[in-house]
């Protein structure tokens, strides 16, 4: 637990020190020789990321990124039903080859359901990856409650003083 604890200290100090640093977005190009908050932010991705890996072996940055991948795709699914809706008000009930060659009302429900069947999975995947940390934290002795995981795998500044509670000694 020392190691841990000193790859927790290291990550709050970095997290101290990046709201300090400027972002990105100040310069008109990326500096080459100066640490930006979005450098340090990645920074302690990875320091958290090693913490975790010395306790567990699910490396939770890959998890999030996961994650990540699969809420984006659930977004640009969402966004796909609204267009096949709204397309599906003019569109006629009856075509030549449809879904082909024109749209019917049939070929875009059939569209909006396998949609909405893959968010379904995306769900669950995100369930599942969600899962494996909570099974990998508990193996290592870390109990967290589900909205303690959410903020893990959803922020890493939320997620240091989530994984930070166990230890014993925490900077302020």
């Amino acid at each position: 637990m020392k190691a841990v604890d000193a790859v927790l200290q290291d990550t709050a100090k970095n997290r101290g020190e990046a709201r300090k640093l400027p972002s990105e977005k100040d310069f008109l190009m990326k500096p080459l020789w100066t640490e930006t908050k979005e450098d340090r932010e990645k920074k302690i991705r990875d320091l958290l990321d090693s913490a975790l890996g010395i306790v567990t072996d699910v490396p939770v940055v890959d998890v999030q990124k996961k994650i990540e991948g699969l809420r984006k795709n659930i977004r640009e699914l969402d966004d796909r039903i609204v267009k096949l809706r709204e397309k599906q008000i003019g569109a006629p009930k009856d075509a030549m080859l449809p879904g082909l060659f024109t749209d019917t009302v049939d070929s875009l429900g059939k569209d909006i359901d396998e949609s909405k069947k893959k968010i379904e999975l995306s769900r669950e995947e995100i369930a599942k990856a969600k899962g494996e940390v909570v099974a990998a934290l508990d193996k290592a002795g870390i109990k967290l409650a589900p909205e303690q995981v959410d903020l893990l795998l959803d922020s890493v500044l939320s997620a240091i003083s989530s994984v930070w509670s166990p230890c014993s000694t925490r900077p302020r």
